[in-house]
């Protein structure tokens, strides 16, 4: 979780979906004047002295632009559609991990924690908070007061290296063993330290793929870019890194309570924390949501610019 809220989604999606209050305004009725057609015109044109043909002609503004137009309106308000049901699923993960079970009673929980920090010789340190005892954490890390705040009232968990110290809430204590497997990837492992650091790159994957597309130029015979593409594929590859390091967490943390409690069945401790990985998974995708979308609002701005540039020229 490493100082994220279980809603990632929301978090990690600022363009794609989510109620964030950073998405972009995208106004589904707006797309619907991409659906309008003009009406055919009537041409005549003289071909006798005595005889006259009527042909039917669309205006030149009203062709492949506005067809472009379409459907990329079509297309983004299908994304928008998928990056609902991606936050829905998000949630809905988020919601059944902190109603699940624990696997083991606080005081084992805590057993295997010391164990894991020990044996690993983790210099991070252990907290487990609720709204009785979070105010000197809140003191010594103002920085970090609304997460703290979170997880003294059950909704999340989080390992910081700035502060070095791992923290769950008290409801839920299993959690800290994925913090401990976070703090166990940055202390003794170069790899999954820089897997940590590469974070940054899914939070502003879309708005680099769109800027990155746009500057490349369009293709002299019309086709998508490579970019164009496959954004949504780029967008999620951004974010797997996080994906990786979170899977790699939590099984330290399994493992780790495997050793130390052979005779506890693990079962709740894997189902909450493969819940937890896919709000990551999830997370991922609407990256990859993000990325396509931007794109295609550009190639819509474009379209409808160019359309009225058109259709000024045709009235002149």
């Amino acid at each position: 979780m490493n100082n994220l809220t279980l809603n990632l989604t929301s978090k990690y999606n600022p363009y794609f979906c989510s109620n964030s209050a950073e998405q972009n305004n995208y106004n589904v009725d707006e797309a619907s004047k991409f659906w309008l057609r003009e009406q055919p015109q009537k041409t005549t044109i003289n071909q006798t002295p005595t005889t006259q043909q009527t042909i039917t002609e669309k205006p030149f503004f009203n062709s492949f632009e506005t067809d472009t137009a379409t459907n990329a309106a079509g297309t983004a308000v299908f994304l928008r559609l998928a990056q609902r049901g991606i936050e829905w699923l998000s949630e809905m993960c988020a919601s059944i991990l902190m109603r699940g079970k624990e696997f083991a009673s606080e005081s084992d929980v805590k057993k295997v924690a010391d164990a894991m920090k020990s044996e690993k010789g983790l210099k991070a340190d252990i907290h487990y908070i609720d709204n009785t005892n979070k105010g000197f954490l809140k003191r010594m890390f103002p920085g970090l007061a609304k997460s703290i705040d979170t997880v003294a009232n059950g909704g999340n968990a989080f390992y910081t290296h700035q502060g070095n110290f791992a923290v769950a809430p008290k409801s839920k204590p299993s959690l800290i063993l994925h913090e401990l497997g976070h703090a166990t990837n940055f202390e003794k492992s170069k790899f999954f330290r820089g897997l940590q650091k590469l974070k940054v790159l899914g939070m502003y994957a879309p708005m680099a793929i769109a800027f990155l597309n746009d500057f490349s130029g369009k293709r002299k015979d019309g086709k998508q870019s490579f970019i164009e593409k496959y954004a949504g594929v780029i967008g999620f590859s951004a974010f797997l890194p996080t994906i990786v390091e979170e899977a790699a967490a939590s099984i330290r943390g399994i493992k780790a309570a495997r050793k130390t409690l052979p005779n506890v069945k693990l079962g709740a401790l894997k189902r909450n924390y493969f819940l937890a990985w896919m709000t990551y998974v999830l997370a991922g995708v609407g990256i990859g949501l993000a990325s396509k979308l931007a794109i295609t609002e550009i190639n819509i701005e474009k379209s409808n610019r160019n359309n009225k540039q058109n259709a000024s020229i045709k009235t002149t």
